[in-house]
């Protein structure tokens, strides 16, 4: 029994000495591709960001500062494509969506978005208030104090205690219900795929999915698209002013 309590400490302190060491690494990649970008080392940032966020380190810090090395090595639909990734991860930002709009004066088509319903603009605005995990928190706790209350609804003798925790209680429910669903569509946003950018310097978009389609417009890179269906190796997809058709899945690259 001994044995086995020492054979299980030693291999917790070999994880832990791991995940420290692991750690310290990515520090000093993170450190070295922070530096190679400040000399101007574009490329070489972007190499070693990439790498990381390859690993699956995801942080928007880490696709911004990736997207701003694209940016500055004039590879724009990739900076794009970053600063959207970054964005997704925290939509707040004010940084990562004044250099977005940067970039996005660099390409080609530029199109006027179809304005959403205002109920969906305020759901978007004000999901965007806390991160998935700060919502998915808030239901947690706002569950908690509900049952809490509810306990003290029921063990309470006074008809005005009762009434007053019962409607605490209900309304800490109806919190909760709405923080889960907030949390539940920032999960969807970030991922789920619904949404690209066009990385082939210009596409013929098909009126369906095969090279013999009929060819309805032609879009460049850098163009963000709502993908709204996948056929083998083509993608349907809508335009932000609305157009749609068919282009290939190797033309864009997932948000």
């Amino acid at each position: 029994m001994k044995r086995l309590k020492k054979t299980i400490f030693s291999l917790i302190f070999l994880l832990q000495v791991i995940i420290a060491a692991y750690g310290q690494d990515l520090d000093s990649r993170i450190k070295n591709a922070n530096e190679a970008y400040t000399n101007g080392n574009y490329q070489q940032a972007i190499d070693q960001y990439k790498q990381v966020t390859g690993e699956g380190n995801i942080a928007s810090e880490l696709y911004f500062n990736l997207a701003n090395a694209y940016y500055k090595n004039n590879q724009i639909p990739l900076s794009i494509l970053n600063y959207e990734r970054a964005l997704k991860l925290n939509p707040d930002d004010e940084d990562i969506k004044f250099n977005l709009q940067m970039a996005n004066l660099k390409i080609v088509d530029k199109m006027d978005a179809i304005p959403q319903m205002f109920y969906k603009d305020w759901l978007d605005n004000f999901k965007n208030v806390f991160s998935m995990d700060e919502w998915a928190w808030l239901g947690i706790i706002s569950v908690f104090l509900s049952l809490i209350i509810f306990v003290l609804f029921l063990i309470s003798s006074v008809s005005a205690y009762k009434r007053i925790a019962f409607t605490v209680s209900l309304w800490f429910l109806f919190i909760s219900i709405g923080s889960f669903a907030f949390a539940q569509r920032q999960y969807k946003s970030i991922h789920e795929v619904g949404e690209a950018i066009v990385t082939s310097p210009s596409i013929v978009v098909k009126g369906s999915p095969a090279e013999t389609g009929t060819e309805l417009f032609v879009i460049h890179e850098g163009l963000k698209v709502t993908i709204k269906d996948n056929v083998g190796e083509w993608y349907q997809i809508k335009l932000p002013n609305g157009n749609e058709g068919w282009l290939k899945v190797s033309a864009v690259e997932i948000i």
